[in-house]
């Protein structure tokens, strides 16, 4: 697959990219199932490559309890070790920008990129 492009009207990736990272039956699977959200999930890409065996097969595990309600703790491990996976930072504040504007998810990522991805860069000016 290539690269995902981004337009202003182009609509949010992200159930496409939870169903190919849940495809994924190998680590190296994995990080080419992300290599085409590389704009929008460039710190699950550089998370995917570091994991171990163990990590990737603890990851397919989980990524299937973490669509159910799971105690406090758990989705704290959960989020520390796969969170960058599970939910790309890029990916998840451009939803959120999206949805608080009623914006087009394509057009709120772009601006994001525009503006340095201030909720990201939490250092003062």
């Amino acid at each position: 697959m290539k690269e995902i492009e981004i337009g202003y009207l182009t609509e949010n990736p992200a159930p496409e990219y939870a169903k190919a990272i849940r495809a994924a039956k190998t680590k190296r699977a994995l990080v080419k199932a992300i290599e085409p959200y590389r704009k929008v999930a460039e710190d699950a890409l550089e998370s995917a490559r570091l994991f171990s065996d163990a990590d990737f097969n603890d990851f397919k595990r989980d990524i299937i309890k973490a669509s159910k309600i799971m105690p406090a703790k758990w989705v704290d491990e959960f989020n520390r070790r796969f969170g960058a996976v599970a939910m790309p930072m890029k990916l998840v504040f451009s939803t959120l920008v999206a949805d608080q504007f009623k914006a087009p998810w394509g057009a709120a990522f772009i601006r994001c990129e525009e503006e340095g991805w201030p909720m990201l860069n939490t250092q003062t000016k």
